[in-house]
């Protein structure tokens, strides 16, 4: 594969031209912007956008189209015969699951960020395919734990109207770890000079801050998943985990690891491996081989893939969107029902 259109997120992006595919991006998100990306309000006008995708393939001509969720409503390209194949890379489907089930349908191929979601979903979309999170762009060097200054640190936002637990959580972690330091912005000048990372999941999800803190050299303490995570890590032995909202299970996790003398090892052996094989430039180097070797091939019925597009954009329609994108959505639901008769 030597072309790639990619629709929406660019956190791939860098990592796809480094490794020598030619890409043009349509998004209408700043962060990872680069001079060859193509800036285009994709949400503005959803005919108009699914137009201007179609323009952009005939002039492109891409070997393949892959769309990088960045947890935002549907396009209207996806129904459309657009001569190359399709996949996405389904990120947030732990907090979109309903109605993220149905638009897996519409692709040639899916990769799933949440292992359990992926399993899930397997025994009726074959074409999907589990590919986890990832440390983005290249790994810092190791810094050794006598040269930080850090002891425990947490980076991220403490919205109480996004996310009222995880605020809650950490004051509460607060009041018990003094030295706990709580942060805003780039995770990698402060996880470097931590020697613990407190992780707090949204949805029972294998979040970025998994493959971030370890990916700096710091020891990771997170809650307690329901699926396992030891195809990553070794739980126990490169990461402790407390059940989630337990502040008391974590505070002994926290006192126990700043005095356990192996401590360092266990997050060094954890930063290797994350170095190794769970990188932004490993996932791409996945994507690119399961598209190059056909590993993912829908081939469910178009009557089928119809009727799930349409159940997504009926899901899509009763949620708390600009009222002119749900009304988009309810004309197309009536013009696909058409196609169904």
């Amino acid at each position: 594969m030597s072309k790639l259109l990619i629709i929406g997120n660019k956190f791939l992006n860098n990592d796809f031209r480094n490794i020598g595919v030619d890409i043009c991006c349509i998004s209408d998100i700043q962060k990872y912007s680069s001079p060859d990306d193509i800036q285009y309000p994709l949400y503005r006008d959803l005919n108009a956008t699914q137009d201007f995708i179609c323009q952009t393939i005939d002039r492109f001509k891409p070997d393949a189209l892959l769309e990088v969720d960045s947890s935002r409503p549907i396009l209207f390209y996806t129904q459309e015969e657009i001569g190359i194949p399709k996949y996405w890379y389904a990120v947030d489907t732990h907090l979109h699951f309903d109605w993220h089930q149905h638009y897996a349908y519409m692709f040639d191929g899916v990769f799933c960020a949440q292992q359990n979601i992926a399993d899930t979903l397997k025994g009726e979309i074959e074409h999907i395919t589990w590919l986890p999170l990832f440390f983005k762009g290249a790994v810092p060097a190791f810094t050794p734990w006598d040269k930080r200054s850090r002891s425990v640190s947490f980076v991220g936002t403490l919205n109480p109207k996004l996310n009222p637990d995880r605020c809650i959580f950490f004051n509460s972690l607060k009041k018990e770890v003094t030295n706990l330091s709580i942060e805003a912005g780039d995770f990698i000048p402060i996880y470097s000079d931590s020697r613990l990372v407190i992780n707090q999941s949204v949805s029972d999800d294998l979040n970025f801050r998994f493959f971030e803190a370890p990916g700096c050299g710091a020891f990771l303490i997170t809650d307690r998943l329901s699926h396992s995570c030891n195809d990553i890590l070794e739980q126990g032995e490169e990461y402790l985990s407390y059940e989630f909202g337990n502040v008391k299970e974590c505070v002994e996790h926290i006192n126990f690891a700043i005095h356990d003398f192996e401590c360092e090892r266990k997050a060094q052996e954890a930063y290797e491996k994350i170095k190794m094989h769970h990188t932004s430039f490993n996932r791409v180097q996945s994507i690119i081989e399961s598209i190059t070797n056909k590993k993912c091939i829908n081939s469910i019925p178009k009557k089928t893939i119809l009727e799930h597009y349409i159940s997504a954009l009926s899901l899509l329609s009763l949620l708390r969107y600009p009222p002119y994108l749900i009304k988009t959505y309810r004309e197309k639901i009536l013009e696909l029902q058409k196609k169904l008769i």
